[in-house]
């Protein structure tokens, strides 16, 4: 009689001197993942690869949006540029305060002569002959625009070297780059008083606007440069009178003008929220972004001395004397809050990161916390100091008569 036996599962035995535990255990999840189910349906598997690649595509292309290439080409680049600190020489006989700025974490400035750019470690990254008779510059985070204020050329430069040249057909009055690489530029215009030509990262002409009602003498651009606001200036029976245009680059006509008697305006840019900011002789304004309401901060027969505006506040330094003495830092958030923070100094230069102002007086840099309204810290510079420039929230540097230094504050 033929007895049938049921087939066992065979079971490896071992003992602990045969195999460790740790590799037995190991063996066993190899073959348990073995056992897993396969996508046998070809186009389901190769559904889920183009769905993850998808994925991957959009979320690069949404981190590269806030992520310029030459930004990141002037990181690595001036990153490998060693130098032997601070203070570093500078090129040519002077520096204006106003053509110092941090380029891309680096400070960069213009003489009469040079433009010179400079990372942390002192190392210049770029060093470039200046060809222009009056060279003006103007900079944002990743970009500066170089321009000659007697004739018609301009160059666009980032941290790593020039990007961009070009020429008007005109004379320029006044140029700005923004964070994007756009950029906008004032120039004469025969026929006119002056005209607004704005250009696209590719240098293609994106707007133009031709003024006949006023010397347009300042401009600013939103963040993705699809406005501008310009400062004007124009006389009436021997009384100044301001304007100040909100251009939107889908219209032809201004979206809004508004009129100043009586009053000089020096400069006006966007804020964040679309509210934009004022400032003249007399007074500073915040306007709403519909262009319909204005706050008004009237200096009651104080002085201005120095401006900064940022995309969420203005600050100004303001003195009851004609010399600067004593002053006090208004700080006018882009909702119309204000602080005031009195210094007692005669302010030399001021320049803000945050809730911080650092303020240049009397041979130091005194940093105040202008949301709080009351002084930091202080340190000492040299005698021949007339400009700073944060370069972060721990970092100034301190334009002197030939050379800039580097300040770390707490």
């Amino acid at each position: 009689m033929n007895i049938k036996k049921k087939r066992k599962n065979k079971r490896e035995m071992l003992s602990y001197e045969d195999k460790p535990i740790e590799e037995y255990e190991r063996d066993r999840e190899i073959k348990k993942r073995k056992k897993l189910p396969k996508f046998k349906n070809k186009k389901v598997r190769n559904v889920l690869i183009i769905g993850i690649i998808l994925v991957l595509v959009v979320g690069i292309a949404a981190v590269w949006r806030f992520v310029s290439p030459d930004s990141l080409i002037g990181s690595i680049f001036s990153s490998q540029v060693k130098g032997e600190g601070f203070p570093v020489k500078i090129k040519g006989k002077s520096v204006n305060a106003s053509d110092v700025c941090v380029l891309n974490n680096n400070i960069a400035y213009i003489s009469e002569t040079q433009f010179q750019v400079i990372n942390a470690s002192g190392g210049v990254t770029v060093d470039k002959r200046i060809k222009y008779s009056s060279p003006a510059m103007k900079s944002c985070k990743n970009y500066s625009i170089i321009y000659d204020r007697q004739g018609s050329g301009y160059e666009i430069q980032s941290a790593s070297g020039t990007v961009y040249e070009g020429n008007m057909e005109d004379i320029i009055f006044q140029a700005v780059i923004i964070d994007n690489g756009c950029y906008a530029i004032l120039s004469k215009k025969d026929g006119y008083t002056s005209k607004l030509t704005v250009f696209n990262k590719d240098n293609t002409k994106k707007y133009a606007y031709y003024f006949s009602e006023c010397y347009a003498v300042s401009i600013s651009l939103n963040h993705d440069a699809t406005k501008a606001v310009v400062c004007g200036l124009d006389a009436n029976e021997g009384s100044i009178v301001s304007k100040v245009y909100i251009i939107d680059f889908s219209n032809d006509k201004p979206e809004s003008k508004i009129d100043f008697s009586n009053v000089t305006i020096y400069s006006a840019a966007f804020f964040d929220n679309g509210n934009v900011a004022i400032v003249g002789d007399k007074s500073a304004m915040v306007v709403t972004s519909d262009y319909k309401n204005k706050y008004e901060f009237t200096y009651n027969g104080y002085n201005l001395i120095s401006k900064e505006i940022t995309q969420s506040n203005m600050v100004l330094s303001l003195s009851p004397f004609e010399d600067g003495k004593s002053c006090e830092l208004w700080n006018i958030s882009q909702n119309g809050s204000v602080t005031h923070t009195k210094t007692g100094l005669a302010t030399v230069a001021v320049d803000i990161f945050g809730n911080k102002a650092a303020v240049l007086a009397d041979n130091k840099v005194s940093v105040f916390d202008i949301k709080k309204e009351k002084l930091l810290n202080e340190y000492r510079v040299g005698l021949d100091s007339k400009g700073i420039t944060f370069s972060d929230e721990k970092n100034i540097y301190v334009l002197g008569t030939s050379e800039i230094s580097a300040l770390k504050i707490k």
